[in-house]
């Protein structure tokens, strides 16, 4: 009982819009083992309903580009730090990203996400990366999404004005940790594209990947930052090791 008390004083703060103290996120990510899930898992499920109903959105990301990467972030196949044994390919055509777009759009996808690997884009990619993004919104009435790494405000514009309805970076992991999984861009590289997109009117995504040495702090830090930053979907990953990453 004193679980369920605990929990749905959590939700009626989250729910108002107040901010849960350190101490208390610390509580919750290091409860014991015997801890009761379901009030926990009801407490979560009262802020979906509030938002979301019992409805869902159906996201279909299309991977559009894969490898030949240049940074080195430690946790990617794409890395060019990374000898996995990944299948690589440039960036596909606009015919079979448009195709892959129809596909999403008639198997019931909400949001339809173009990932490209990379540091981040061209301005002659960006100027194509808008047009494509113009094609889809005349074809199908879908949300638009891309994960296409750094950009600056005038890349956001250019993307913005094409459409775009949403952008997706992730930030991983805590600035204090960022050092430890990356060397070749910085955590203020992230949270500036983050930034410049939410300038310009663009929806945000960026999520987290638990596992790459965080402290539970760093988690606190992170959901902070997210809040901070406006975001309104946050990926929670966990990282799945495997052959051929640092």
């Amino acid at each position: 009982m004193v679980e369920k008390e605990f929990y749905c004083e959590l939700t009626l703060q989250s729910m108002q819009g107040e901010l849960l103290s350190d101490e208390l996120g610390m509580q919750i990510l290091t409860a014991s083992s015997g801890t009761e899930l379901l009030p926990l898992l009801d407490a979560a499920y009262q802020v979906r309903k509030k938002y979301f109903g019992n409805e869902v959105q159906l996201h279909m990301i299309n991977n559009a580009q894969n490898g030949y990467c240049p940074e080195d972030c430690h946790y990617c196949s794409q890395a060019n730090s990374s000898d996995a044994d990944i299948e690589k390919y440039t960036l596909k055509s606009d015919k079979e990203i448009i195709d892959e777009a129809e596909r999403a759009y008639k198997a019931g996808a909400f949001r339809y996400c173009m990932v490209f690997a990379g540091r981040g884009p061209s301005k002659k990619r960006v100027e194509h990366l808008a047009q494509l993004v113009r094609d889809l919104k005349a074809l199908f009435p879908i949300q638009v999404c891309i994960s296409a790494g750094i950009i600056d405000k005038e890349d956001a514009q250019v993307l913005k004005h094409a459409g775009l309805d949403r952008l997706n970076h992730n930030i991983n992991t805590s600035e204090t940790n960022y050092p430890n999984i990356c060397t070749t861009h910085t955590y203020a590289d992230r949270i500036n594209t983050l930034q410049v997109a939410e300038q310009v009117g663009i929806e945000l995504c960026s999520g987290i990947i638990v596992g790459m040495g965080e402290r539970t702090e760093d988690l606190i830090e992170l959901a902070k930052t997210f809040r901070e930053l406006g975001v309104s979907s946050i990926p929670i990953n966990y990282l799945i090791p495997f052959e051929g990453n640092v």
